[in-house]
């Protein structure tokens, strides 16, 4: 029901508005894991952060970020005790030049935060240590070809050391 509720949603925001293309500041923000959020805040500092966004309000925040037409950043961030551990985000562009032009942006923008990415299992992965208990994964992967769309999609999540 959410999922279906959150692609209706996309359609709606997508049909009304123009836009330019996605950048890596629009899919991840500029300081904190996502769009000011990092692992370890509470639901409602989280709020704080992504209330433009907000779809779905409950323990599990829901939201879509668009850019007009086919352009768009669907997420999911999930708390385990009050903390945010989990982030995922699935990224529609508009076609494949769109979405090879913000793979390179992203690939540079981590490489950038977090050094050089390793590559494993189609996925690029790298890693932040931003606690001496608990670390941060980065999962970015190309998944245009099992859904016959452009999209990628970004998976960020913490687990302890």
């Amino acid at each position: 029901m959410i999922r279906k509720l959150s692609y209706l949603l996309l359609l709606l925001a997508c049909a009304s508005c123009g836009g330019s293309e996605l950048t890596s500041e629009d899919v991840i923000g500029t300081s904190g894991h996502f769009h000011g959020a990092v692992m370890g805040d509470d639901i409602e500092l989280t709020r704080q952060h992504l209330e433009p966004f907000l779809v779905n309000d409950n323990s599990v925040l829901i939201g879509i970020l668009e850019k007009g037409p086919d352009r768009s950043v669907n997420y999911r961030l999930e708390f385990s005790n009050e903390e945010l551990v989990a982030i995922q985000l699935d990224i529609f562009t508009r076609d494949e030049a769109e979405k090879l032009r913000l793979t390179d942006d992203i690939m540079q923008t981590l490489n950038k935060r977090l050094g050089g990415s390793i590559a494993r299992s189609g996925f690029h992965l790298w890693q932040d240590t931003f606690s001496p208990q608990r670390s941060v994964e980065y999962a970015f992967a190309d998944e245009s070809a099992e859904y016959g769309i452009p999209k990628l999609s970004l998976t960020i999540y913490t687990f302890d050391r």
